[in-house]
């Protein structure tokens, strides 16, 4: 079911349709989304590609380590 919401989902992107997705399966978050913003305690933590959120020590502390 997944692949077949993501498949659907890359489909209407590429008519040009917007999406806001709240997920936490990062395997599809990556597959596709071509920006994300992280929250964590209700604050945009930050914004980037997958790629740079993945890096960001801020994104792993929060949701890894806990905030301070």
């Amino acid at each position: 079911m997944r692949a077949e919401i993501s498949r659907v989902i890359r489909t209407l992107c590429d008519e040009g349709i917007t999406f806001v997705i709240v997920e936490h399966d990062m395997d599809m978050v990556a597959s596709i989304c071509e920006r994300i913003y992280v929250f964590a305690e209700g604050t945009n933590l930050t914004c980037g590609s997958f790629k740079e959120i993945a890096a960001d020590r801020r994104v792993v502390d929060a949701y890894l380590g806990g905030l301070k």
